[in-house]
């Protein structure tokens, strides 16, 4: 009896692949996890950082992911007490694992980049949004990031440097920068006392 069905189950049409390979893939293929299992599994709580991630669409990765990134949003990894400090790496890893937008899964690189190009940052100093286009590497992303970061840094100080020489060079040839004074009313006539 095991042999008739076995032969009646791979007894279809060659085109199809039988009938036998047909249950095989539907049986394979594992459901992807929702979105919420995400936010749990990632710690990700709030009305803001859910939304955001919810609404996220190819055009608004960019802004959304920096917004993430500048908000105190996440619950700190470990009782940390500072924000933004989950495991984005981990959460890149098992992206396949969820059932998310390729904008969403975009978005969550973006963090993973920018976290990863700029680990540390000062108290009120907020890390920079990841302009550079997404390639399949993540150290070569990692690598682009920091290499713009640096690029930014370097203009910022160009651009403090020439407006420091122009205001010593203001200070030098005219003297001082302040009006004389000239007094009013009854000290212009009298005089001051």
């Amino acid at each position: 009896m095991r042999a008739v069905a076995l032969s009646k189950l791979t007894a279809a049409p060659p085109a199809t692949g039988g009938r036998r390979a047909g249950l095989v893939g539907q049986v394979v293929a594992p459901t992807k996890k929702s979105i919420v299992q995400f936010f749990k599994n990632f710690k990700i709580t709030g009305a803001s950082p859910t939304t955001v991630l919810k609404q996220t669409t190819k055009e608004t990765a960019i802004n959304n992911a920096w917004k993430f990134l500048n908000k105190s949003m996440l619950i700190p990894e470990g009782g940390s007490k500072y924000p933004n400090k989950l495991d984005w790496k981990r959460a890149v890893n098992s992206l396949d694992q969820y059932d998310l937008t390729n904008a969403q899964k975009n978005l969550i690189r973006r963090v993973n980049i920018a976290v990863a190009a700029q680990p540390t940052k000062g108290w009120f100093e907020k890390r920079r949004r990841v302009k550079v286009p997404l390639t399949g590497n993540r150290a070569k992303n990692i690598a682009a990031q920091a290499n713009a970061i640096k690029k930014e840094k370097e203009a910022e100080a160009a651009a403090a440097r020439q407006q420091n020489n122009a205001n010593w060079r203001g200070r030098r040839g005219g003297g001082s920068s302040q009006p004389a004074f000239k007094p009013t009313g009854s000290r212009a006539t009298y005089g001051m006392f």
